[in-house]
């Protein structure tokens, strides 16, 4: 049985948001990202952008996860399709995309709001959990880098500073440029 053409309540549809976020994420570098890290700069205009993305996104949480998965296995994942698996249904974790970006070999940029893809993570799937208790849980350095990753905010987050060793080569980068 074939399958018929899905299109949501705002006439998009999940290629054309596939085709939308791989289109925004060469803009970002070049339009936002500076609207984060340079004081003199307002960084609600990125934020904005960011919420903008997020509602187009949004669209996916009715979109079965296993039709994107096949739409991401057909064009190749990258770490946008791994961000955007993240808005589809309620049966994906970050677990789930920490696993896949791995897969893909995901280079993680430690800068302020650097990492578009992590930036297109779904808030939800991010764990409000403090960095000492991923840290204890058992995290690697990649998975609580992308959670890191994921905030725009220049503050680091919060943590015990007795758990400073526990920090990964990545996440001890990421930390350094938010403090």
């Amino acid at each position: 049985m074939l399958s018929t053409p899905i299109t949501f309540s705002d006439g998009s549809n999940p290629v054309g948001i596939w085709l939308e976020l791989h289109s925004s994420e060469r803009q970002w570098r070049n339009t936002y990202l500076d609207f984060l890290n340079n004081p003199a700069s307002n960084p609600e205009i990125a934020l904005r952008a960011i919420a903008s993305q997020h509602a187009v996104l949004s669209n996916l949480s009715g979109f079965p996860a296993e039709r994107w998965r096949q739409l991401c296995d057909g064009q190749g994942w990258t770490p946008l399709g791994c961000s955007a698996l993240s808005w589809c249904g309620s049966t994906v974790n970050l677990g789930e995309i920490v696993e896949r970006a791995k897969i893909i070999d995901w280079k993680i940029s430690p800068e302020i709001g650097g990492d578009f893809a992590a930036l297109m993570i779904n808030p939800a799937a991010i764990p409000s959990a403090s960095l000492s208790a991923l840290l204890r849980a058992g995290w690697d350095d990649f998975a609580i880098a992308l959670v890191v990753a994921s905030r725009p905010a220049a503050t680091a987050p919060e943590f015990d500073e007795r758990d400073r060793s526990l920090l990964g080569p990545l996440v001890r980068q990421i930390l350094e440029l938010r403090t």
